[in-house]
């Protein structure tokens, strides 16, 4: 079993966008992907690099092969149904047909203006985010998903330093029968990572440029195998779980995202801590389902509140509704610390 495990997490774990947290720990990434929709093979050479979880985009899974027991996310119905996952986000539409490129343009000006967050480069960066992802299992007995929270903490030093902590609630399921077959662990647990000045090197060690040409090329220093404008949109999502921005970093993200082609403007909504906040999406098949993207972001500030994927016309072999939200990422806390 282990020459098995670690086979498929070598042949998949870039799929991983904390990966550099773990190998800089020792710990083998997660494997994951698996598709209802057969990829190209220009997809199946450049897999997708950024999605953490079981699942990706829908379809993707960590796959386990055992004694008969294979873990995915893609798989059969079973006489448990579909998996329970979050309900979609209430949004508003808006009254007025304004481009989602001028809102983003004027929001990024705010932004600029904002003085938030309180804090200066040379100050540790401190970011709290509270996240959801669908497993899901298969055996021969059937198909059995899993709701998986999870709690992420993280400090960056000054001098390059820092700690992650990832704790993970108990899987949650849609019926005690599920939790009965699930072959995994069922406890909740914590993983802490921490690592020295000059240990760790990332694509976004240094601080993000304000101009918004030299941003955009930044963005897409590390090699992912998506296709535009998904490429930078997921670099982005990449940028927010690692940094704290500066206002004019903020605006110039935000400029950057404006330009996207297909970003649309949905409406207003409320993220999952229950901020309001106006939600910005880019639908693409990049995954190998078709997949909404959205960013919410409060108007006032341009910060960025939270992340979301929703399968939209097609679940694939994936065992959960469509439409359904397959992942979120609420980002709770993001300042400068006076202190470490």
């Amino acid at each position: 079993m282990r020459r098995t495990e670690q086979h498929v997490r070598e042949l998949l774990g870039s799929l991983d966008p904390m990966r550099d947290d773990e190998r800089a720990a020792g710990v083998p990434p997660v494997p994951a992907r698996i598709t209802g929709v057969e990829p190209s093979a220009a997809r199946r050479k450049r897999p997708r690099a950024r999605i953490r979880r079981a699942i990706l985009a829908g379809a993707a899974a960590a796959v386990l092969l055992a004694g008969g027991l294979m873990w995915t996310s893609a798989g059969p119905s079973t006489p448990e149904g579909h998996a329970a996952t979050p309900p979609l986000l209430k949004i508003t539409p808006p009254q007025q047909d304004r481009p989602a490129a001028q809102r983003l343009h004027a929001i990024a000006d705010r932004a600029a203006a904002s003085g938030v967050p309180d804090g200066a480069t040379g100050r540790t960066e401190y970011i709290r985010m509270k996240n959801w992802y669908l497993h899901s299992q298969i055996d021969r007995s059937g198909t059995i998903s899993a709701i998986q929270p999870q709690m992420r903490e993280s400090r960056r030093h000054p001098d390059g330093s820092g700690r992650t902590v990832i704790r993970k609630q108990p899987p949650r399921f849609r019926s005690e029968a599920g939790r009965e077959q699930w072959a995994g662990d069922t406890s909740d647990s914590k993983r802490v990572h921490r690592w020295s000045a000059g240990e760790r090197t990332t694509p976004w060690d240094g601080r993000p440029p304000t101009d918004t040409d030299a941003l955009r090329s930044w963005l897409r220093q590390r090699p992912s195998g998506q296709s535009e404008p998904l490429r930078t949109f997921s670099a982005i999502t990449d940028l927010l779980r690692n940094r704290v921005l500066l206002p004019e970093e903020r605006a110039a993200v935000l400029r950057v995202l404006a330009e996207l082609p297909g970003l649309r403007y949905n409406g207003t909504t409320h993220d999952r801590a229950d901020r309001p906040g106006q939600a910005f999406s880019l639908e693409s098949d990049d995954s190998g389902l078709p997949t909404r993207y959205t960013l919410i972001l409060d108007p006032g500030t341009g910060r960025f509140l939270g992340y979301e994927e929703m399968l939209t016309t097609s679940a694939g072999a994936l065992n959960v509704p469509v439409p359904s939200v397959i992942t979120y990422e609420t980002y709770l806390d993001r300042k400068f610390l006076t202190r470490q």
